[in-house]
């Protein structure tokens, strides 16, 4: 569910504002946060951790962002 929010949201972006798509996890979640507002962004992706608590890897690329780009931001 997250998941598909975000692509929905990303692709949203992309075409409203004559964007190319994000090709990581982290590029997408700065865009989301610029475009939307970084609160959003951070609902995403929490959201999106618990939905791949079984996948190591989309859980890792999910976390990360969170960490290191999208809690730093709402802390400016």
């Amino acid at each position: 569910m997250y998941q598909e929010l975000i692509k929905e949201t990303i692709d949203r972006i992309c075409e409203k504002h004559n964007l190319g798509q994000p090709i990581v996890v982290p590029a997408a979640g700065r865009m989301i946060a610029e475009y939307e507002g970084v609160d959003r962004a951070i609902e995403l992706f929490e959201g999106a951790t618990d939905e791949f608590k079984n996948d190591v890897f989309r859980l890792s690329a999910y976390k990360a962002t969170l960490k290191t780009i999208l809690y730093p931001m709402k802390e400016k």
